[in-house]
């Protein structure tokens, strides 16, 4: 089964479960205006239409729909309205705006705009020739690489951010809620970005210093301080802060393509596709700051593709360069859990002549459905430029520091956040619901009621509990580890399980010790460990599974009629380091006694005539792995380390080298043994035509061994999708000493199902994926050929330089969260128990 994307997962159960309690409430709060701006003859909306409060700075602009939302102050109600091919108007508001009500504005058609362009998304007469809209962008693009920051030689500046994340429209009206719960309403807030009351569920702060390289040309980042308060953080182990952060990335207005919410929208400054992607109109001329700015808005042709709507104020004076960018998604875009987006982006000019960012706001709604509460966020960055030498941070960030150096002064529901934790411990249906919570998310029990991951040791994985198979028939497992809580270098695991039809205990024990203080986990980023681990246990021929998926109770069911097994005594001294640059090397000894069990036989093959079974056999050998992913971003403090089978941060390549060696007598061992592999991955981003990852991995067997040894393709028999594995081979079924695998799987995002008209409704999305091996058995390690070998098992069938093929077509993003694969074999189809096509489910929480 492919594991859930965790950190996605971690997200959207807190959307869940804080939104459960209360439903959607359409409380308007003074101070805001919801409008919508119409043709007065057509009755058509106005899209982008710019909004103003008169005398002011306050302004939006319409969305595709001509919809808008703006604060206004008190004594202030007139706005102002206009929009290319109509006539300005000022609107008075009313005294009184009603819980709910839209107020509609009707702009008339000028003389002018009946024979010009008329802005409108439908209008059959855009055209991109002769467009001065268009020839204006055509300029921006050309001059981008002027005026992006990133390629200012010898620029530094201190970036601070902030993400606060609400309950958006909250109300207690439930009456147990009310009684339990009724200090919130000392917390709450107003939102700007809806004017709604809101409850503040967690904000966290990091403060960078950025400067560019003037070799590389790129920025380095590097954070001095970072710092989190909320509801979540009491199964945050840092795994969340990263998250986040990838979610709402620093938009760079001028990169072909933008990576919002861990997808990537084509530009409206995409210097191959803005034009083809985009209709552009030139809205009004208006002054910022004193720089001459022409209002561009822009939406684009498809509103289902991944793109953007909104406005671009160009300083066309100075070298076409963006004053400010006014960025919101299409209505009818297949995103995920999104309500609205909107990205405000501000730039300067300074003395020199150079642009620079001054601030970048996003504001973001997001619903599991439309019948729970939303969640708002609002992330704000701010830029602080050093002009003279080098900024000096004392070592010490404490809530002096973060007084000191934050750009944004925090509101008093946000300082109050500590005191809102507190309180919400003090009821016990909360300490209860969030206890249930923790467990559901992190797969552990924790033995500690303190918040903020202070437990010592950590019971589980749950998922382990219980499992079955044919030989062990009712299986049950308990697990622990300790954190750094308990010691910050000294770490212990292990589990003991018990077979209830075989009658034996098997167990794992691992004891660690870190050349680095931990904050919470052994294997948390970066690594510099030394482990020993002994462990007996039942494995599965042919299925290599890591710590996060053996045992696990989806996986066992789906596996539970193997019976090709065998008993392993396992014992293996380990040592990993990480470095930041993303290098990463492991160096172990594995001592391995391999006893088979339930149908599998080892037997010697001694002449033509002789065959000897074997009891089993002990091999030893060391082995070293080196591990490079340039660029990619640590995860965090959370369990897995860099071995975490589930990470969102894909978007780097990802290479591996590793060889394993053993001769005859080390430590006991009955063979020699040589094994080199490599591994290449990545993701190919087709701009909004989805994206494609891409794994590829190449190995040799050197000499000749058992057929335990030689290398077999990596089988999923499960119902359950699982990521870079062959779904309709069964476990070694095929065996080789040399091989190629490749593993490819195409998202489309909806490309093509968006475009069918009451399909699109859905919000479906297509998967296609396709997987390779070629396999190769030299005459060495074949027992037809070579005497001295063991008898292949019935089911395995020798590769002589052919190739397996399978694919899929599948259909993911079923009520948001369900994946069905149709998978059918290529090739092979002749031989015994060849399974031809098959259904594959899967989960997938995906923005």
């Amino acid at each position: 089964m492919k594991l859930l994307p965790t950190y996605t997962f971690y997200f959207l159960i807190l959307i869940f479960c804080f939104s459960v309690a209360s439903f959607p409430s359409q409380a308007q709060q003074s101070g805001f205006i919801h409008g919508v701006v119409m043709d007065s003859i057509t009755g058509e909306p106005v899209s982008f239409a710019s909004v103003q409060l008169e005398n002011t700075t306050i302004g939006t602009a319409t969305d595709i729909d001509g919809y808008f939302s703006m604060r206004y102050l008190p004594g202030n109600r007139k706005i102002i309205v206009s929009s290319i091919g109509f006539e300005t108007k000022t609107e008075v508001l009313p005294e009184r705006i009603g819980t709910g009500e839209i107020i509609r504005i009707r702009l008339n058609p000028s003389t002018i705009g009946l024979t010009e362009v008329v802005v409108r998304p439908d209008n059959p007469r855009y055209s991109r020739k002769n467009n001065p809209a268009v020839e204006l962008m055509k300029q921006v693009i050309a001059n981008k690489e002027q005026n992006r920051i990133k390629n200012i030689p010898g620029i530094e500046y201190e970036q601070y951010e902030k993400l606060t994340l609400y309950w958006d429209n909250f109300k207690l009206e439930n009456r147990l809620l009310k009684k339990n719960f009724g200090f919130i309403e000392n917390h709450l807030d107003t939102s700007i970005f809806t004017g709604k009351q809101v409850l503040t569920l967690s904000m966290r702060e990091m403060l960078t210093n950025v400067r560019t390289d003037n070799l590389s040309g790129s920025l380095k980042k590097n954070i001095i301080a970072r710092r989190s308060e909320g509801v979540e953080e009491t199964f945050n182990d840092g795994s969340m802060d990263v998250f986040l952060e990838q979610v709402f990335r620093e938009v760079d207005i001028y990169d072909d393509n933008i990576d919002v919410l861990l997808n990537q929208f084509v530009s409206p400054t995409s210097s191959a596709l803005a034009t083809l992607y985009y209709k552009f109109f030139i809205q009004d001329t208006l002054t910022i700051d004193n720089i001459r700015c022409v209002n561009v808005a822009f939406f684009p042709f498809n509103p289902e593709s991944y793109s953007f709507n909104g406005n671009l104020y160009i300083a066309i004076d100075n070298n076409f360069a963006i004053k400010r960018a006014d960025l919101s998604i299409p209505r009818n875009l297949n995103i995920n859990f999104l309500e609205n987006l909107r990205v405000i982006q501000h730039f300067n000019l300074q003395e020199n002549g150079l642009w620079t960012n001054e601030k970048e706001d996003v504001y973001a709604n997001f619903a599991m459905s439309d019948l729970l509460t939303k969640v708002y966020a609002h992330q704000v960055r701010s830029y602080r430029y050093i002009e003279n030498g080098e900024m000096v941070y004392p070592e010490k960030t404490d809530e002096a520091f973060w007084q000191d150096h934050r750009h944004v002064a925090l509101k008093r529901v946000e300082s109050d956040l500590p005191k809102l934790m507190d309180e919400l411990q003090d009821v016990p249906m909360y300490r209860r619901f969030e206890k249930f919570l923790e467990i559901i998310i992190t797969g552990y029990i924790k033995t500690s009621n303190e918040r903020q991951s202070k437990s010592k040791i950590d019971i589980g994985q749950v998922w382990t509990f219980y499992g079955t198979n044919p030989i062990e028939g009712q299986r049950l497992r308990l697990g622990a580890m300790t954190t750094a809580h308990f010691h910050p270098r000294i770490f212990l695991s292990g589990y003991g399980a018990y077979g209830f039809k075989d009658q034996k205990w098997k167990y794992s024990v691992t004891a660690g010790y870190s050349f680095v203080k931990k904050q919470n986990y052994w294997q948390e980023f970066p690594r510099n460990d030394l482990s020993f681990t002994a462990e007996y246990d039942l494995y599965s021929l042919g299925m290599q599974m890591n710590e996060a998926l053996k045992d696990n109770l989806f996986v066992a069911l789906g596996t539970a009629g193997i019976s090709n097994r065998s008993y392993q005594n396992r014992y293996k001294l380990a040592y990993t380091v990480d470095w930041m640059s993303g290098l990463g090397v492991s160096a172990w000894w594995k001592h391995t006694k391999d006893t088979p069990a339930g149908a599998l036989e080892y037997r010697l093959q001694v002449n033509e005539n002789e065959l000897i079974d074997i009891p089993g056999f002990t091999l030893s050998k060391v082995g070293g792995e080196i591990s490079f992913a340039p660029g990619m971003q640590d995860y965090g403090a959370n369990r897995g380390g860099r071995n975490a089978k589930v990470n969102f941060i894909n978007d780097n390549i990802q290479l591996k080298l590793m060889h394993e060696y053993a001769y005859r007598g080390f430590s006991g061992g009955d063979y020699a043994y040589h094994q080199s592999q490599a591994t290449v991955s990545d993701r190919f981003w087709l701009s909004s035509f989805g994206h494609i990852d891409g794994y590829l991995s190449a190995g040799k067997v050197w000499n000749q061994v058992p057929f335990p040894m030689l290398a077999s393709p990596e089988v999923n028999p499960s119902v359950f999708i699982e990521k870079n594995r062959f779904h309709l081979m069964q476990p070694f079924e095929f065996v080789s000493d040399e091989y190629i695998s490749l593993y490819t799987s195409y998202f489309l995002k909806g490309w093509i199902l968006n475009r069918i008209p009451l399909i699109k409704k859905l919000q479906l999305r297509e998967v296609l994926t396709f997987s390779g091996y070629y396999g190769n058995l030299t005459d060495k390690n074949n027992p037809a050929e070579t005497y001295g070998l063991f008898i292949f098992p019935e089911s395995a069938h020798p590769m002589h330089g052919d190739i397996y093929m399978e694919g899929s077509i599948g259909v993911e993003n079923i009520f948001k969260v369900f994946r069905v694969d149709y998978y059918r074999r290529f090739t092979h189809l002749d031989l015994p128990g060849a399974k031809r096509q098959g259904i594959k489910i899967g989960f997938r929480f995906a923005f």
